[in-house]
């Protein structure tokens, strides 16, 4: 087995159950009242598994020279940034919390977290656009799926910004369309690496 193979299986698996805890986690804050595991497990570690796939998958995409373009680079790194940081703050929020109790510095920390989901779904709008258009990596409809999620969970983030009291069921609601997305990706991708990889042992 090569090692983009490799690549790109573990990534897709990333991708894909980060994607299903992210999205399972709106679903589980909508119904229930929020709680630390349910953070750790749906947020937090949702979050960490989609850095460690979406850095998996640039590295296979360095690896096959797939042209995304100047537009599509920007997205992918948008991505892989704001998840990394967002990941990180919400590790720091929950030891200060665990250790110290409600301080200013966690309230910062999502202050700065709600930005980052902005950086994150606009990259991942772009990155999305990038693979309909210009690679054959992920099916046309997986990619537009992420676009679409992309911008639909964009729209109440920047909104916050602006309206007061926008109830949170219309986060979580765009929350478990956009982990939905993300959890396609990752199977398709998934399931087209297993296809190639019988193909690639027969040359």
């Amino acid at each position: 087995m090569s090692d983009s193979t490799t690549t790109i299986r573990w990534a897709a698996a990333a991708i894909l159950v980060g994607g299903v805890l992210y999205a399972l986690y709106g679903v589980i804050n909508h119904l229930l009242a929020p709680t630390l595991v349910g953070f750790l497990v749906g947020n937090l570690l949702g979050a960490a598994l989609l850095t460690v796939g979406v850095t998996g998958l640039h590295v296979y995409l360095l690896e096959q020279s797939v042209p995304l373009g100047r537009v599509g680079r920007v997205g992918l790194w948008a991505c892989i940034v704001a998840l990394v940081i967002w990941t990180a703050l919400g590790l720091v929020s929950v030891l200060s919390l665990a250790l110290v109790g409600p301080t200013r510095l966690v309230g910062r920390a999502g202050d700065i977290g709600d930005f980052l989901l902005v950086v994150l779904f606009v990259g991942s709008a772009l990155f999305g656009a990038a693979l309909f258009l210009r690679t054959s990596v992920l099916p046309r409809g997986a990619a537009l799926l992420l676009v679409f999620a992309s911008v639909l969970a964009l729209l109440p983030a920047l909104a916050d910004y602006v309206l007061e009291d926008i109830p949170i069921w219309v986060f979580e609601f765009f929350r478990v369309v956009y982990g939905a997305a993300w959890a396609w990706v990752g199977y398709n991708l998934w399931v087209a690496r297993e296809a190639a990889a019988p193909r690639a042992r027969v040359r």
